[in-house]
């Protein structure tokens, strides 16, 4: 029964072993049918590219021929226009050939007439750099000139300033000794009714007055 048991469980094992090798080889199995039928798809993918390019290619050739056939009639066309083109430009590259002498002689001409000018202009310039060095130097006497008018008129400013207070200082002056006069002739007319003595005394007060006026003065 041991033995049996032992050869059961060996069984069981290669059974296990060999569903095991089942799996993967199933496993196996279906990767190489997925490879397959990608391989497939893969060829069929081929084939319709294949004939897609097929057809491009004879379009393409198609085509070519067409741009061929256009191109040879564009090359004809071309080759007339080449021809009416070269006539049109011998015609204007000896109009300009013809434009350029003249406009060669007309430069000569201009460039004379241009030194002329600037003969014209230097002399123009110095001229005004003559006459600015003029208006310079007549700015700058003008400029003296004032200065030396304006201390005139300060210096005559000043001196009527002293001639009008000399002038208010007389006139007070005089004021002054008109005030001494009439009151000296005020004194003459009371002289009859007043004492000799009292006479005196205004006189002489009189007298201080004035010389005090003529001291301030």
């Amino acid at each position: 029964e041991k033995r049996l048991k032992d050869e059961r469980e060996d069984l069981q094992d290669e059974i296990d072993v060999l569903r095991a090798e089942k799996n993967d080889l199933q496993v196996e199995l279906r990767s190489i049918k997925n490879k397959s039928e990608n391989e497939r798809k893969k060829e069929k993918s081929w084939s319709e590219e294949l004939k897609r390019v097929a057809e491009e290619n004879s379009k393409l050739q198609r085509d070519e021929r067409k741009a061929r056939e256009a191109y040879m009639s564009l090359e004809e066309a071309y080759s007339a226009e080449a021809q009416t083109q070269k006539e049109k430009i011998d015609s204007l590259t000896s109009a300009l050939e013809s434009t350029r002498k003249a406009r060669v002689d007309e430069n000569r001409s201009m460039n004379c007439k241009l030194e002329a000018l600037k003969e014209e202009v230097d002399i123009e310039r110095r001229k005004r750099k003559e006459m600015e060095d003029q208006l310079l130097s007549s700015a700058a006497k003008c400029q003296s000139l004032e200065a030396m008018l304006q201390c005139v008129e300060e210096e005559h400013a000043v001196n009527e300033h002293a001639q009008l207070r000399s002038a208010i200082k007389r006139a007070e002056a005089a004021e002054e000794k008109l005030k001494v006069v009439r009151s000296l002739q005020a004194l003459e007319e009371q002289r009859s009714c007043s004492s000799c003595e009292q006479l005196l005394i205004e006189i002489a007060d009189l007298s201080d007055h004035i010389k005090n006026i003529e001291e301030e003065k």
